[in-house]
């Protein structure tokens, strides 16, 4: 049994399903004809996919590789029905014709009856436009002289001369246009400063080109050079093109004007900051590497005016020497805070290079001996908001580190180690670690389970919504939707109904990874490896009769939300916790639970998380630790200990934990479910039709049409029944998936099954899965060819046809 669920599908395509599957399900594909035109087309020279592989079943009667005999094979399969306006691999005949270049079969096509208006299948390109990408003149002048069809007349400006040092040269700089030219020319040579490891050449081009704008620069009047750099990014590009050499750069700032260098002083700053790193080589014997010289920062810091603002770059000490910290605070520097200033630079520091920075840490970060333990051991705690998580040295390394900061008399015990992920390190570094791990009892919890007090009825009004607006836009730019797959009961501060957490991770027009087929061939997109987190939600209130959508910032870590309502005992405030787990390659930490707090944002009340909150962290550390079974555990919180496991007897307590939003249904719906169930059994047409009116959910259809499967009825009652379904072609949409289908193939004849076709030819790729499935099945069993042809027709292949990336 198919175990895979299938993706609704978007509303966008459920109301153009309608005049789509007019014309789908009236031909119904129409078979081995049209199979055989594509076949003999596609076999044509140039017809063959770019990449990968077409592999389809060849007729016997197969013509000779040229038009003439394509042309007479295709007036053939016409007569017998084929159908020239069917797609196959996202186009039509006339479509793959054009791409092929086989001009006089399109030309032919197009006097025989192929709409040269039809797009491609996943496309908007019509012929016109095919024509004119694949320069295909002769048919371009049929479709605009008998068909009135041409494209429109682009007029592009002519190409920009390359802004290089012959064109710089040429300047007069005496309008605003040659400044702009000039600071484009300095940002080239700025990006080209910073290419990581230049090849020689590269690098002796990029100083010659350095040298030409110097020489240029000095013929400048002043007073022009100053109104080029009188820039932001000017600015900031004048420090990256000389940040190679400290005598470069104090030359470059010396002929900036004191008044610019005032105005743009933090242009200049980011120039020479957005450089700065460093890396600790695996030899520790060997010496770190600093993107930026000691010489460079002095260049920097002579020219520009005292004190300078670093705001934007609080973490800049973690980046520089040690041995600069005393020149960065006179500077201007004011980050005394070892975690927001170091991040993890005492975690990655050699031991040496540890033990010779640590009299300045001490000097220059008040926090130094109560921070820097904890960040060399960050890579075993829990992961929280408040310090740093960093990676861990070697273990001879962090295991002299830590010796070391145990002789000056540091020690003090950490929460939230967990011994357990020391793995094989655990003989070098637990005798190390031991004075500086914490796990006394914490004695009484300061967090504690609490009762969401409010109530929730699902409302016509909320039900409505739900059912037809089933997507949650991201709420920092609106450019990514899901669907809505889970929804849970939140209480809302002030109001006695509670608010319904809705939201999913199934994007909607995501990207597609792996193998794809196209108009032009298969091709393999990339899987990332780290792909983006894509789940997203919000918080729907009732409110006068209207829904009111409240922002959250939950999402963004992969991870179906569980929130866990607590109260603190200290301060009674009350929270949700999340408990916190990441999926995915790059989101494996273990982590404590993320705080949430309803706050008031400028868009008005927002679920929102804690980030400013070290004594509530601090009491989560002395509460959870790390679990096998439930990853967190956390005393005193038993409702998060409890895994997460979905339950067979659901009820509307239900909804106060994560909620699958078709359970939700049935649940808060449920007398509705069944005497919907009992009207398509009944085939009760004026109770359905009033089903229709109120909106029906689509898993619901899908239950019903499965039903029908395993039926006593007649097969003509079940076919009665089955047409009244198929006939709603947007509730067919949102009821079918996999498990529909392979409930249909066992029983359902073939010339009931145009519908379904019309649904899956809309968005293939939604189905292709379960599609797959379905099709092994039937060949498995070779009982149904019929069947067989029409799921490969529905994926847009020809009857038998197979393809790939690689054979």
């Amino acid at each position: 049994m198919l175990k895979k669920k299938l993706l609704d599908l978007g509303l966008g395509t459920v109301m153009a399903l309608s005049l789509l599957l007019v014309s789908i399900a009236a031909s119904a594909f129409s078979g081995d004809a049209t199979d055989n035109a594509f076949a003999a087309l596609l076999s044509m020279p140039g017809a063959q996919p770019a990449e990968g592989f077409w592999d389809f079943p060849k007729p016997d009667d197969l013509p000779a590789a040229n038009e003439t005999a394509l042309i007479a094979y295709l007036a053939k399969q016409q007569k017998t029905g084929a159908d020239f306006n069917a797609y196959r691999h996202e186009g039509t005949l006339l479509h793959h014709a054009i791409r092929a270049g086989q001009d006089r079969t399109a030309i032919w096509l197009l006097a025989h009856g192929a709409d040269p208006l039809k797009t491609l299948q996943s496309g908007t390109e019509t012929a016109v436009a095919l024509s004119v990408s694949y320069k295909r003149d002769k048919v371009s002048k049929v479709l605009g002289s008998v068909y009135g069809l041409r494209a429109p007349v682009v007029h592009s400006a002519p190409p920009e001369a390359p802004v290089d040092a012959a064109r710089i040269a040429s300047l007069s700089f005496a309008s605003p246009s040659d400044d702009k030219l000039a600071r484009e020319y300095m940002r080239k040579l700025a990006i080209s400063a910073t290419s990581h490891d230049p090849k020689p050449e590269q690098l002796a081009a990029s100083e010659a080109a350095l040298a030409g704008w110097n020489a240029l620069a000095a013929r400048l009047k002043p007073e022009i050079y100053a109104r080029i750099v009188d820039d932001d990014q000017a600015l900031g590009d004048l420090v990256l093109m000389n940040s190679r050499s400290a005598t470069a750069l104090d030359n470059a700032l010396a002929g900036v004007p004191e008044p610019v260098l005032q105005r743009h002083a933090n242009a200049a700053l980011r120039g020479l900051a957005q450089r700065a790193w460093v890396q600790f080589p695996h030899d520790a014997s060997e010496s770190p590497h600093y993107g930026v010289s000691p010489e460079l920062w002095r260049a920097l810091w002579r020219h520009l005016p005292k004190p300078m603002d670093y705001a934007e770059w609080p973490a800049l000490a973690g980046r520089i020497q040690p041995e600069l910290w005393d020149e960065l605070f006179a500077s201007g520097y004011a980050n005394h805070d070892a975690d927001a200033a170091l991040q993890c630079l005492p975690s990655d520091m050699d031991a040496d290079s540890f033990k010779a920075a640590w009299p300045l840490m001490q000097k220059r970060f008040g926090n130094a001996r109560e921070a820097v333990p904890r960040t060399i051991l960050s890579p075993f705690r829990l992961i929280g908001l408040q310090h740093p998580a960093c990676y861990a040295a070697k273990d001879t390394e962090t295991r002299d580190k830590l010796l070391f900061l145990a002789s000056q008399g540091i020690p003090r015990p950490i929460r939230g180690i967990d011994r357990r992920r020391l793995g094989d390190s655990a003989k070098v570094l637990l005798p190390a670690m031991n004075p500086f791990i914490d796990d006394t009892p914490a004695g009484r919890p300061r967090l504690v389970d609490a009762n969401v007090n409010c109530r929730f009825e699902l409302s016509d009004v909320l039900y409505r919504e739900l059912l037809n607006n089933t997507v949650v836009k991201n709420a920092a730019d609106g450019t990514m939707s899901v669907r809505i797959e889970t929804v849970q009961l939140v209480e809302i501060p002030g109001d006695a109904d509670c608010g319904l957490l809705v939201g999913g991770s199934s994007q909607i027009e995501g990207y597609v990874s792996g193998a794809v087929d196209t108009f032009t061939g298969p091709e393999l997109n990339p899987a990332p490896s780290c792909p983006d987190p894509s789940d997203w939600y919000e918080v729907w209130h009732e409110r006068g009769g209207k829904v009111e959508r409240l922002n959250t910032d939950l999402g963004g870590e992969d991870n179906v939300p569980r929130l866990i309502p607590v109260k603190d005992t200290v301060t009674g405030r009350r929270y949700y916790l999340h408990d916190g787990e990441q999926n995915g390659k790059c989101h494996g930490g273990r982590r404590l639970p993320f705080t949430f707090e309803w706050k008031q944002s400028p868009q008005g009340l927002a679920l929102m998380k804690n980030t400013a909150s070290p004594d509530l962290e601090d009491a989560l550390y002395a509460q959870c630790t790390f679990d096998q079974k439930t990853n967190v555990h956390c005393d005193g919180l038993p409702a998060m200990n409890v895994p997460a496991e979905p339950s067979t007897e659901l009820n509307r307590n239900s909804a106060f934990n994560d909620m699958d939003l078709q359970a939700f249904f049935k649940v808060f719906r449920k007398t509705q479910f069944d005497e919907y169930q009992a009207a398509v059994q009944a085939l009760d047409r004026p109770r359905l039709q009033q089903f229709k009116t109120e909106g029906v959910p689509g898993p619901w259809t899908a239950q019903a049409i499965k039903s029908l499967a395993g039926s006593a009825l007649p097969l003509a009652d079940k076919r009665r029944r089955i047409a009244w379904l198929f006939a709603d072609h947007a509730q067919l949409a949102r009821a079918l998936d996999g498990e529909v289908l392979e409930s249909l193939a066992g029983w359902l004849p073939r010339e009931d099954w145009g519908p379904v076709w019309g649904v899956v030819a809309s968005d293939r790729e939604a189905y292709h899965y379960g599609l797959a499935y379905l099709r092994a099945n039937v060949a498995e069993k070779k009982n149904n060819e019929a069947l067989a042809c029409d799921i490969d027709h529905a994926q847009g292949l020809m009857c038998g046809e197979t393809w790939g990336v690689d054979r």
